[in-house]
């Protein structure tokens, strides 16, 4: 049974890749080509833990996130064994370098994090035949904000988790940046899902109006969502206000996109799945030198003129 859960995945992955077609699989497959392994030797020129502390990371963020759960359940499969053999395998090469240069407390930290990491429980809790949070987004967002209480909703732990540890650190200069990278990583898989037809035409006079209503929406909640650590940063880091901007600026773009893409694309009730691969080139062209990040300039304002051409279908100009 296992060795079927494992071709199923590597036949999702080439239905994933057919769908994207081949030239977008090309890039996608060049960038991860060309920037991965660059990251991963700064990382280990800079120091060689800080490797171990990105694909921790990494494999946290794949197991929170992960939604699985329930179907291996209903076929009898061993979630845990499975889980593990996906870790090992994805970490296997991270492994062997550390035990190759002798770094041993790199491999075991790897290893525990594999063997241990299927275990965690999820935080949920069920009442009578309905699966229901001991939270409620809906008590803190406005139903405007569908993507953001879905999302957060889907992704409760892995959000609440580093945002909380971010706001326990924030007082060190690194944190609040890369907390906020982070979010702004995965907010942008908020905006795959489309809302109705009906709502559309509720909440836009226009096309143009619309789409820029959804823009302001998307900065101004992130805003409000990183503010108390950016706060703290400041108040403990005055000197470096210009990270600030700079960190906003990068976010910032990411978040657009995403908005745009989806309305690029619209289509009421859809999940535009295929626009994860999208916001994945462009976090990478980010970090990229040099002026890669321009790439996501010019995206940017190609896709405003797309989404506003394709949401005149819905809504007048």
């Amino acid at each position: 049974m296992i060795s079927f859960i494992i071709l199923l995945r590597l036949r999702q992955v080439y239905r994933y890749l057919q769908e994207l077609g081949i030239l977008r699989s090309l890039i996608l497959v060049l960038a991860a080509i060309i920037f991965l392994p660059r990251f991963a030797v700064e990382l280990w020129m800079n120091n060689p833990y800080y490797l171990v502390a990105f694909w921790s990371f990494v494999l946290l963020s794949i197991h929170l996130q992960r939604s699985d759960h329930a179907f291996l359940k209903n076929i009898s499969i061993r979630h845990t064994y499975l889980y593990t053999i996906e870790y090992m395998v994805l970490s296997a090469a991270f492994i062997g370098l550390y035990l190759q240069q002798q770094y041993w407390w790199g491999a075991a930290i790897l290893l525990a994090e594999v063997a241990l990491l299927p275990y965690l429980p999820r935080i949920s809790g069920v009442s009578g035949a309905k699966k229901q949070y001991w939270w409620d987004t809906k008590s803190f967002l406005s139903p405007l904000h569908f993507e953001w209480i879905a999302g957060i909703r889907h992704r409760f732990v892995y959000l609440f988790t580093i945002w909380f540890l971010g706001l326990i650190f924030c007082w060190y200069a690194p944190v609040t940046p890369v907390i906020s990278l982070l979010l702004g990583m995965t907010i942008p898989s908020f905006y795959i899902l489309c809302e109705s037809k009906e709502m559309v035409e509720v909440l836009g006079e226009s096309a143009r109006a619309f789409v820029r209503w959804k823009i302001k929406q998307v900065l101004r909640l992130f805003v409000v969502f990183t503010g108390p650590l950016w706060i703290v940063f400041l108040l403990v880091n005055p000197g470096l206000w210009f990270v600030v901007p700079t960190v906003w600026l990068i976010v910032g773009l990411w978040l657009v996109l995403a908005v745009l893409a989806k309305y690029a694309a619209y289509s009421p009730g859809e999940q535009l799945t295929q626009n994860n691969t999208l916001m994945g080139l462009a976090i990478m062209f980010t970090f990229l030198p040099p002026f890669s990040f321009l790439i996501n300039v010019f995206w940017v304002i190609r896709y405003y003129r797309r989404a506003v051409r394709h949401m005149e279908n819905y809504l007048t100009t």
